[in-house]
């Protein structure tokens, strides 16, 4: 799908030889991206229109050394607040300087949930498009999406005030700086309109990373 560029290098035209394709052809450039955690896509194309300028570019791409620092975050992003009667569920941190720190133990609050009843975790790799769970279960088209790409689904147990505490334990591996997850929280409302009575809240994305002070 078409997308906003992000960086692009055009010094990657020049030739060994003074005259293609008489002399020599082979084309060569080395280009260092610095980016933030993120899905990008690779494109090589020639800018020449002459006969012998396309044809046979190879990529080749390489992580140098790890991030040396990246700084770990956590976002929620607002959604579903017409999937069945409000409160819809709710996530969040008791502090604001809680963050998802490699080596750590990271902690996060899902309340406006049913007291005293089970409910559900989703935790994904990605942040597709929104699925319309009306679509998959039945119901009323256009009112309560998952937001996150369910690759782990769990059960949760809230106490009387309809909240539950979620922990992740992130090991303390440099490899997994700049890992990018998403968690979003369902509960079960019947005045969600969908077979399953599903009702999805907001939902969080993590920058795994090291803490900033």
């Amino acid at each position: 799908s078409a997308g906003a560029v992000a960086v692009a290098s055009t010094s990657g035209n020049i030739l060994d030889g003074a005259s293609f394709p008489t002399t020599s052809s082979h084309g060569r450039v080395v280009v260092t991206f610095y980016l933030t955690p993120g899905t990008y896509y690779f494109d090589v194309t020639s800018p020449g229109a002459g006969a012998g300028q396309t044809g046979d570019y190879v990529l080749e791409t390489s992580v140098l050394m790890p991030a040396p620092y990246v700084a770990a975050s956590y976002a929620t992003f607002a959604s579903n607040a017409t999937c069945g009667t409000g409160p819809q569920p709710v996530l969040g941190r008791q502090f604001a300087s809680e963050v998802p720190a490699t080596g750590s133990l990271f902690s996060r609050q899902l309340t406006n949930m049913t007291p005293s009843f089970v409910g559900l975790h989703v935790m994904g790799f990605s942040n597709p498009a929104p699925l319309d769970l009306a679509a998959v279960f039945g119901g009323t088209l256009g009112a309560c999406f998952l937001n996150v790409s369910a690759d782990v689904v769990g059960t949760v147990l809230t106490d009387p005030s309809g909240a539950v505490e979620l922990q992740l334990a992130i090991p303390g591996s440099i490899a997994l700086r700049g890992a990018v997850l998403w968690e979003q929280g369902v509960d079960f409302d019947l005045t969600a309109p969908n077979g399953f009575f599903l009702q999805p809240g907001n939902y969080g994305r993590f920058i795994l990373g090291e803490r900033t002070y």
